[in-house]
């Protein structure tokens, strides 16, 4: 199998991608990993390029970007961490929006529609500032670029599960990541295990004895988290600190 382009595999097929959560351990380097392991199967290359730095090093970039460039689609995955202030406008707006970069030597970059650029940043944003008609406005990226490029919010576990249970229905669509909780991680023993072991909890008190591990009695997303959510300590925990829970 070959995909054209690496958009195909994106969720509304665009060639870039903000992935955002308001607190980190929300999922977002998941939903990359997984777009990278779809893209694996359809003969397109991945490459991740970390940033780090209070300062995004351009030129540094500009070197890894060169290095991997393929003639078959490619998916740029930047993770780019909370604390790169500086330089992060400019960059991406002349990526992304002018379609290239210029290097200190004068090479240039020209970015290619058959590439998906996703950039992984957990931002820091503006407080909320009065308008004319005295109404508190909604919250803005410090990088303004942000605000304007397509973006994915991925939710923490208490906004998924309002999502499961259709309470939040509107967060299926729109700018909130499409997977929820991963199916893959959700049937996997390092969950089913522990919520098989909390449900006997909740229907037989302390009565253990008669308790096996099932691997065939896979339990739904939605029960999984209720049993989590419930018997954990924090009350509004990343998806991380959860699934470290589950492992504990």
């Amino acid at each position: 199998n070959h995909i054209e382009s690496a958009a195909s595999i994106e969720k509304d097929q665009l060639t870039a991608r903000v992935l955002t959560s308001s607190r980190s351990g929300c999922g977002k380097s998941l939903y990359a990993k997984r777009l990278h392991e779809t893209s694996a199967k359809l003969n397109c290359d991945y490459c991740c390029i970390p940033i780090k730095r209070q300062t995004l090093p351009c030129e540094d970039v500009f070197r890894r970007l060169k290095s991997a460039r393929s003639p078959r689609p490619t998916i740029y995955h930047f993770d780019i961490a909370y604390e790169v202030w500086y330089q992060v406008d400019s960059f991406l707006f002349s990526l992304l929006c002018m379609g290239y970069l210029i290097g200190h030597n004068g090479d240039v970059w020209r970015r290619e529609d058959k590439d998906l650029y996703l950039i992984e940043i957990m931002a820091p944003k503006i407080a909320p500032s009065k308008d004319s008609t005295g109404g508190i406005q909604d919250f803005k990226y410090l990088h303004s670029i942000l605000n304007v490029l397509p973006s994915l919010q991925c939710p923490s576990p208490l906004e998924t599960l309002g999502c499961l249970k259709n309470e939040n229905g509107q967060m299926l669509n729109g700018n909130y990541c499409p997977m929820l909780f991963d199916q893959a991680i959700a049937n996997s023993e390092v969950v089913q295990r522990p919520c098989q072991y909390l449900q006997m909890l909740v229907s037989a008190g302390n009565q253990f004895d008669s308790f096996n591990y099932s691997p065939d009695n896979v339990l739904n997303a939605r029960l999984c988290l209720e049993l989590l959510l419930r018997h954990s300590e924090m009350r509004n925990p990343s998806w991380s600190e959860l699934i470290h829970f589950a492992t504990f």
